[in-house]
């Protein structure tokens, strides 16, 4: 596998406001006790790959912790997903990174699957089987223990295992 960690957070932003994201991104993670953070174009539009020295479930927490107080502020990022392995697009490396990461699934904890394809030919279907194989845990669509988020962007895929609540929407979080 090769794996091409630089990033460990995706952050999606409304289209053609990539700029005032990563500044606002820039001025969030200072206050989080990160004042040098990476922020850079993910080549899809709208994504931005971050790179914070936290790990990247610890930075999801410290941000929800931070937006508790803050979130009227946040005019400019709406999504926040943790990327714990960075790797080429290919089925290969995808599995095997998975691999790498399946004990975060206890034997008694049920998953589900969370693939988002951009600028890709790599079938759905076919990165799901490969994983169902190599998986003995109990799938659950609705309300899984933990999420397996696979982003595909290109020639590069993000991938994490997750629980339910490591994905940050800061709309949803508004509506509260």
């Amino acid at each position: 596998m090769i794996n091409i960690q630089t990033y460990n957070l995706l952050v999606s932003c409304p289209r053609y406001r990539e700029r005032d994201a990563s500044a606002e991104l820039i001025y969030i993670f200072a206050e989080i006790g990160d004042d040098n953070i990476k922020v850079r174009p993910s080549g899809v539009p709208s994504l931005l790959f971050v790179k914070t020295k936290f790990e990247p479930i610890e930075a999801i927490h410290k941000l929800k912790e931070y937006f508790k107080e803050n979130l009227q502020f946040i005019k400019f990022t709406l999504r926040y997903l943790p990327i714990e392995i960075m790797v080429r697009s290919e089925i290969d490396n995808i599995i095997e990174a998975i691999n790498k990461l399946k004990n975060k699934i206890k034997s008694d904890e049920s998953y589900k699957i969370l693939i988002e394809k951009r600028h890709t030919y790599l079938e759905r279907k076919d990165i799901i089987n490969k994983i169902a194989s190599i998986l003995n845990n109990k799938v659950d669509l609705k309300n899984p223990n933990k999420i397996i988020l696979i982003e595909i962007l290109g020639e590069r895929t993000g991938i994490s295992i997750i629980e339910p609540d490591d994905i940050i929407s800061v709309p949803k979080l508004k509506q509260v």
